[in-house]
């Protein structure tokens, strides 16, 4: 558990409420990313009562764990060594001659943040380079083209001897003309306009890199701004670490003067980069130790110590950002022990989008490499919403007295999606739901927002796959898409998914009330046949009644695990992923067997909720990879180090974890959120670990068994032996998939395992499997009594059935 601790300490920083302001107030007001953990000496004890603790405790487990490594591995001897490793008073000499023991000895709480400019300059610089990469991909491509074309195959010299181009695309983002050079490749002048260049100023070329150490040097130095901030128990403490870390890197220690009678005492470092200056810092005053580094600056530091004068309109920390200060009088009052507090302004997407950006512009993403395909201006689309840019968001992460995190989360001028509607409803839908549902989601609708949301993604799907605009399809159909069909939804929408079971998609579905259902139902259906008949055979609709009530079910071409699929029970809409699921759920309405889900009562006020019931969901996705863990360790043979068999069942898991609740709602200030949940920012502690573990066994082992394209000619085929080898493991697939699906046994014959049903619609086999013998002779199948055990094997060259010796095959 301490080690879970120190990752949080190390990675994830937050504060108590009577000392928040002292770590906000520390920090640059332009910060794009801030995060405090809080009550580092308290945290381990208060942990004790989460999942985390409880799992790691679980005798179960520990059995488990010893039996899967044959002994090797002993989760409590683990356990006991981080508690010696990471505390102060028990760590090994050579750890604790790194500093490690003296700073969790004396901290009591730590802040990080990340300032970067809104709309950067420098980067703009990096950005057109990206986006001109793309455009004279585009460009290459058509030229390419134009050439096979043509009769004497000869390379334009200007883009004006280039046909079927747009304006647009004639010049580059800098709104210059595109070159062609002698050998008929296209280049952009880049940023000055003159041959040649370095950073963003070079010729920009397909797959050539720009110098991106170059570029970024001024953006590190001028507009990035990194700061990590520790609260020591006393001020000789801070004191104390300013040193050691001084004396390590032979730096002097000056006092830069006084600020509220106290001495900053600081090291200071300006490197010379070229025309660049980077400037970095780290400093003592009363009990804080600061690191600063970009445009975190010494001066700007001391400037926060000292508080802003009320006077001055500009805000010089973060405690005083407006925006910060509405979203924290937004919360409730704090109702457990503080864990997590951050602030962010950076959407997640537009920091993606950036960071595509500049591997496009450093050359990293070679454009003439992907697949014809793939469009990476739509993929950057997507991050052109307006969910995206800009925004500050604030969080609280508090743990309460049952082991459970609540988090409160204000999204600062926030307004719900056109589709969303703004009143709560009577949460009558939710008594509709299955109780098998582990996933439940509720919103609000409006009826005009959706019409215009699904409008715009037929719209999108027009111009992509050729088919009618929704302008073309009003006139084909003679009613109003927006106001004769979704003008008829109401102003709810509940959905819901059951736990993973099996291979096979796992039931999902949603159920909106509709006014006039016979008039919408004829118009939904019309509106799907049309559709379909546009598609050339991609999609097919069977629009035939299930016992008297309206039914439609659409095939998509080459994709049986999903069929969308749609019912009308009353004026109750029904919407699936599989038909056979919306069926059930017809029925079972119709008969009105409801059921009892006490879990949504008191949630049923909330215009939007979100409900994981993360047993069932962890439960059944566990349950399925236990199911076939017998198989996989059969495949591996020797090189597993673990008896997959051995695994743990379910409950040793999942009685560890409990639901999460999340509602939201709209205010002035914006969306304000609040969930409870067992998981809580170690998860991420957790996840970033295994990554960092994943990438080092990768980076590690190398690429394994890698055929280059140009091999592939050279494959020759399977020989008998080897083809029947390959076919026995597909059976056994088959085999532990039935077993799995139908209850524990395993079929009478072979021949089971071509028969369909909603989890397996092409059989259990993979699809083309055949079930012969490398020598195209049928397999020697016998199942036990009780069909808890079988024999496989093929007669082998000579066709004669040896009982499993001689020349047989059997399935080991």
């Amino acid at each position: 558990m301490l080690l879970l601790t120190c990752a949080l300490t190390l990675s994830a920083p937050s504060l108590a409420p009577a000392q928040e302001a002292s770590h906000a107030a520390l920090h640059s007001p332009d910060a794009t990313f801030f995060v405090q953990l809080s009550s580092v000496q308290d945290l381990p004890q208060a942990y004790q009562s989460t999942w985390v603790y409880s799992l790691l405790q679980d005798e179960d487990l520990a059995q488990a764990v010893s039996s899967l490594s044959q002994g090797t591995f002993e989760l409590p001897m683990v356990l006991d060594m981080a508690h010696l490793y990471l505390n102060p008073e028990t760590m090994p000499e050579d750890l604790a001659a790194s500093g490690l023991g003296d700073v969790l000895g004396t901290l009591e709480s730590a802040s990080f943040s990340v300032s970067l400019p809104a709309d950067p300059a420098n980067l703009l610089g990096l950005r057109h380079a990206s986006n001109a990469q793309l455009e004279i991909s585009a460009l290459q491509a058509q030229i390419e083209f134009q050439v096979l074309e043509d009769i004497d195959g000869k390379y334009p010299t200007s883009l004006d001897e280039v046909r079927d181009v747009s304006d647009e695309l004639r010049t580059d983002p800098w709104g210059r003309a595109y070159q062609i050079d002698a050998g008929g490749e296209v280049f952009s002048l880049g940023a000055d306009g003159e041959p040649g260049g370095i950073g963003v100023a070079a010729d920009v070329r397909l797959g050539q890199s720009t110098d991106l150490e170059a570029a970024l040097l001024p953006v590190v130095a001028n507009e990035l701004g990194v700061q990590v901030t520790l609260a020591c128990k006393t001020a000789e403490d801070a004191r104390r670490l300013l040193d050691m870390a001084a004396s390590r890197q032979a730096r002097e220690v000056v006092e830069l003067g006084q600020v509220n009678g106290l001495p900053v005492m600081a090291t200071v470092e300006a490197m010379e980069e070229g025309d660049v200056t980077l400037h970095g810092f780290l400093a003592a005053h009363d009990r804080v130790l600061t690191f600063g580094f970009g445009n975190n600056r010494i001066e700007d530091f001391q400037t926060r110590l000292g508080g802003r004068d009320r006077g001055q309109a500009r805000v010089v920390n973060l405690a005083d950002h407006p925006d910060r200060l509405a979203a924290q009088a937004a919360l409730p009052e704090p109702q457990g022990t503080p864990v997590l507090d951050t602030w962010r302004t950076l959407a997640w997407s537009e920091l993606a989008q950036i960071g595509i950006e500049l591997a496009i512009a450093s050359g990293e993403f070679d454009l003439s490499d992907l697949p014809a395909e793939f469009d990476i201006e739509a993929l950057l689309s997507m991050f052109e919403g307006a969910d995206n840019g800009w925004r500050g968001e604030y969080s609280r992460v508090q743990l309460q007295a049952d082991g459970r995190f609540l988090k409160d989360a204000v999204g600062v001028g926030e307004r719900p999606a056109p589709w969303r509607g703004t009143e709560a409803g009577d949460g009558e839908l939710l008594k509709y739901l299955p109780d098998s549902s582990a996933l439940v989601w509720r919103t609000s609708l409006s009826g005009a927002g959706a019409a215009e949301a699904v409008l715009g993604l037929l719209e999108t799907a027009a111009a992509d796959v050729e088919l009618p605009s929704p302008a073309e399809l009003e006139a084909e159909l003679g009613f109003s898409l927006s106001d004769d069909l979704f003008g008829l939804l109401g102003d709810e929408l509940v959905m819901s998914m059951d736990p993973v079971r099996g291979v096979g998609v796992p039931g999902m579905r949603a159920f909106v009330r509709v006014r006039e259902p016979e008039l919408f139902a004829e118009r939904l259906t019309a509106l799907t046949n049309l559709v379909a008949d546009t598609t050339g055979g991609l999609l097919s609709v069977k629009d035939r009644p299930y016992r008297k009530m309206p039914y439609v079910s659409i095939s998509i071409e080459d994709q049986a695990f999903v069929q969308p699929s749609f019912g009308l029970v009353g004026d109750l809409l029904v919407i699936g992923a599989k038909g056979i699921g919306v069926k059930r759920e017809l029925k079972r309405l119709r008969d009105e067997e409801y059921e009892d889900l006490p879990f949504l009562a008191d949630l049923s006020g909330a215009a939007n909720l979100l409900y994981v019931d993360w047993p069932a969901l962890i439960g059944g996705a566990y349950g399925t990879v236990k199911a076939f863990a017998g198989l996989a360790a059969g495949f591996a043979g020797e090189e597993l180090p673990v008896d997959l068999e051995g695994l743990p069942e379910p409950e040793v898991l999942i009685r560890h974890f409990t639901a999460t609740r999340s509602t939201t709602r709209f205010t002035d200030v914006g969306r304000v959120t609040q969930a409870e949940s067992s998981f809580g920012p170690e998860v991420f502690a957790l996840l970033a670990g295994g990554a960092l573990a994943a990438g080092v066994a990768t980076e590690s082992s190398g690429p394994q068994g890698y055929v280059d394209e140009g091999d592939w000619d050279a494959v020759e085929p399977l020989d008998p032996a080897s083809a029947t080898d390959q076919t026995l493991l597909a059976i056994r697939v088959g085999l532990e998939a039935y077993r799995y699906d139908r209850g524990g046994a395993y079929p009478n014959d072979l021949g089971d395992l071509l028969e369909t049903n909603d989890q397996f619609p092409k059989g259990y086999v993979t699809q083309g499997t055949d079930l012969l013998d490398g020598w195209g002779r049928s397999f020697v199948y016998q199942p036990s009594d009780d069909g808890s055990t079988y024999s496989l094997r093929s007669m082998g060259p000579n066709g004669a059935d040896d009982g499993g010796e001689g020349d047989d095959i059997v399935l080991q």
